[in-house]
């Protein structure tokens, strides 16, 4: 396999190529095979890496107060997060009462006990954070069940799945580019120009 770029080369020399991740790799396992067959072999330059974030999509995250790396990390944390953010408002608003109360009652533990016997401070900690996992997966159910009773958060988890994050994988890997271009016309070449101008060694997040 690592012969098909050199004798490719050999046929149609190639100055430069612009090439993804995976493929900049493939070259540099090549290189060796380049410099013995051909005494040369072509630049390689990194190409520009775009995620687009279309509107309905852009409103969701902003719904739920998500970001790009949210999705990324997959369905079960996307999921939990979307629960956690879907709670009827007044539900929210007392989960969040209730946090910040019981993580200021657990605080204000630590002076005395400190006075009374330092190595209880270890015990405290402990004891905050299984009281605190424990409270916040209780909020987690409550989100699951608004979703169980709406079937919305499920829906909505899947947009932003296939949108963004497809089959695990980064957009441009999955998702045709043309899909876009129609629905947003030449002017998104010209941002895309835009963007790539500045840095092509960055992955890029690029709202339409």
């Amino acid at each position: 396999m690592l012969l098909r770029p050199v004798v490719q080369d050999a046929l149609l020399p190639t100055a430069a190529c612009v090439a993804g991740p995976a493929e900049i790799a493939y070259f540099a396992q090549a290189a060796v095979l380049y410099q013995r067959l051909l005494g040369r072999m072509p630049a390689i330059l990194p190409r520009a890496s775009f995620t687009l974030v279309e509107p309905h999509v852009a409103r969701l995250l902003k719904k739920y107060r998500l970001e790009i790396g949210d999705v990324a990390r997959g369905r079960q944390h996307l999921g939990a997060r979307l629960e956690q953010e879907s709670l009827p408002k007044d539900l929210a608003r007392r989960f969040a009462a209730g946090e910040k109360k019981l993580r200021a009652a657990l605080t204000s533990l630590g002076g005395p006990l400190a006075t009374l016997d330092p190595t209880l401070l270890g015990a405290l900690g402990t004891a905050e954070k299984k009281m605190l996992f424990q409270f916040l997966k209780l909020r987690a159910k409550a989100g699951r069940a608004e979703n169980f009773c709406t079937g919305v958060l499920d829906r909505q988890e899947r947009v932003m799945l296939n949108s963004l994050y497809p089959h695990r994988g980064l957009q441009e890997r999955t998702v045709c580019f043309l899909s876009f271009l129609a629905r947003h016309g030449p002017a998104l070449l010209d941002a895309l120009q835009d963007r790539a101008a500045t840095d092509i060694s960055q992955h890029k997040i690029l709202q339409l």
